[in-house]
């Protein structure tokens, strides 16, 4: 799935969001077990600079230049099924984003 979202909520206010490609498996091993593999691409870096602008007369409130770059993330689980009411879920991902 790739995605970009671009939206204004009034004719001032303008945004749009990065761009995500997200690749996703999930593999039936036995009546047990399932196994669940993730990995996505976010595309940080089309935001160099974070900018917000009076809507009277254009003029900047603020600007920051970010320097984001592009991060990807990986992610690899399972699922056992105990009995038909209760599931045991485990799971680890790396992420190269910074919280």
């Amino acid at each position: 799935m790739l995605s970009t979202l671009s939206f204004c909520k009034t004719r001032d206010l303008c945004t749009s969001t990065v761009r995500e490609l997200i690749l996703s498996v999930d593999h039936h091993l036995n009546d047990r077990w399932d196994l669940l593999a993730d990995l996505s691409w976010t595309g940080w870096a089309k935001i160099p600079v974070l900018q917000f602008n009076y809507t009277n007369d254009g003029s900047t409130v603020s600007a920051t230049q970010e320097n984001w770059r592009n991060t990807w993330r990986a992610a690899l689980g399972g699922v056992y099924k105990y009995n038909d009411n209760w599931k045991l879920k485990l799971g680890t991902a790396f992420d190269q984003a910074r919280l």
